[in-house]
């Protein structure tokens, strides 16, 4: 019974690493035949490993941080995070807590861009996101961006009230109206979305970490989910970006 108990423990061992070497083998095929392989050709198996292992993807088509992005940190830093949000998303709200960490432990190592994400399936999505952009034109988009967060988190954001909150961060009320009355941001919103698609963005937040999809508001520190099983937080997934 002993030796049966030590030959099946064997078995077990041997299934486990046929079936780990069989999913690395599988990533590097998917992700070799993108169209931007250098991703993959420039990471070890064991850096695959990891990335699945954390429940993550790798993106090739992703486009690089660039001139029309919004951007927190220095472009040049070491670590590229893109951060897809709904700025009227209670989830995208709740991620903001973990970017914050992000800039407190790391500062100026990570550049964090963001990039709209707003949906007509939910209401006040495309109109909220619109007048962040709107108060990007007075340099005032982290204001208002703070602002709106603050308001989803106590369930409270309201479109009647962007004339308040555009008083509350100094902007100049008129010139916010006409660019909303004009849908001046529109098109962007709408080419930003339809892009991220290609990436594979369908909600938010998902948010890459060089070209590492993570989907949801993950934590800064790893945690155990319902399931028992270990999430790797964004604290540790950027260390091995750094590293």
């Amino acid at each position: 019974m002993v030796k049966n108990f030590f030959n099946n423990k064997k078995i077990t061992m041997v299934f486990t690493m046929v079936f780990l070497f069989l999913l690395v083998v599988i990533v590097l095929t998917i992700y070799s035949s993108n169209k931007d392989k250098n991703i993959v050709d420039k990471m070890s198996p064991e850096e695959i490993k990891s990335v699945v292992d954390a429940g993550n993807f790798l993106s090739g088509d992703l486009r690089k941080i660039d001139d029309s992005d919004i951007v927190l940190g220095k472009k040049n830093a070491k670590v590229k995070v893109i951060v897809y949000e709904d700025l009227s998303s209670y989830y995208s709200a709740q991620f903001d807590e973990t970017l914050g960490m992000i800039r407190k432990d790391l500062g100026d190592q990570v550049a964090i861009a963001f990039r709209p994400y707003a949906d007509k399936m939910f209401a006040g999505s495309i109109l909220i996101n619109m007048w962040s952009q709107c108060a990007n034109e007075q340099g005032k988009f982290f204001e208002a961006r703070d602002l709106l967060l603050e308001e989803v988190k106590k369930d409270s954001l309201s479109e009647d009230s962007l004339n308040s909150y555009g008083q509350q961060i100094g902007l100049n009320i008129d010139s916010v109206n006409k660019c909303l009355q004009e849908e001046k941001y529109l098109p962007k919103l709408e080419r930003i979305k339809d892009e991220a698609e290609k990436f594979d963005v369908y909600g938010v937040p998902t948010v890459f970490v060089d070209n590492e999809m993570i989907v949801g508001a993950r934590s800064f520190n790893d945690i155990v989910n319902n399931n028992g099983e270990k999430l790797e937080g964004m604290k540790n997934i950027i260390y091995r970006h750094l590293n």
